[in-house]
């Protein structure tokens, strides 16, 4: 990726924890881009933002960038799209979610379950990020969106990135 050039992030799935990490996200000033089902729900998020409250304290997004999934088709490509979504929901978008990746873009299901490794075996050449158990395993996940978003202290007080936060060992 160009240094010039800003990551494209698009987060999937405007509910309790798109929704969280989107205001979260936009809030601290990082570039994201939000899809929703319909063009009226798009509507309702731009007239009235997104606000969320509890750890972390409350944090308000109140000019967003976000249009019906299907309006992405025909724009740039993104680096990085976090899949939001209910499961069920997950699996049926993701093969349209892999043709809005940038090549060597990486697809995050944040689902639970087995998502991610089904999403993985369907979609073959797509990298999809996948959770797993071990420490080792969550700190190369970790520097791999570390690596995707920039540096943390970049958009926050709080630089992270770089630190092996998880351990060495399992």
């Amino acid at each position: 990726m160009s240094k010039n050039r800003r990551i494209r992030i698009l987060i999937v799935g405007i509910g309790a924890l798109g929704g969280t990490i989107a205001t979260r996200a936009v809030s601290a000033g990082m570039p994201v881009w939000l899809a929703t089902r319909t063009a009226e729900s798009a509507r309702g998020l731009r007239s009235s933002g997104l606000r969320v409250s509890g750890i972390g304290g409350k944090a308000i997004a109140e000019s967003v960038h976000v249009a019906a999934i299907e309006e992405y088709a025909e724009a740039d490509k993104f680096d990085l799209i976090l899949l939001a979504t209910k499961a069920h929901d997950a699996l049926e978008i993701a093969p349209f979610l892999s043709s809005l990746l940038m090549p060597g873009g990486t697809l995050l299901p944040i689902q639970n379950g087995s998502v991610a490794q089904i999403l993985a075996d369907r979609l073959g050449s797509v990298d999809v990020a996948r959770l797993r158990a071990g420490a080792a395993d969550r700190n190369r996940l970790h520097q791999r969106l570390c690596s995707a978003v920039g540096e943390a202290n970049r958009y926050t007080d709080r630089p992270e990135c770089g630190n092996d936060r998880y351990g060495s060992s399992d």
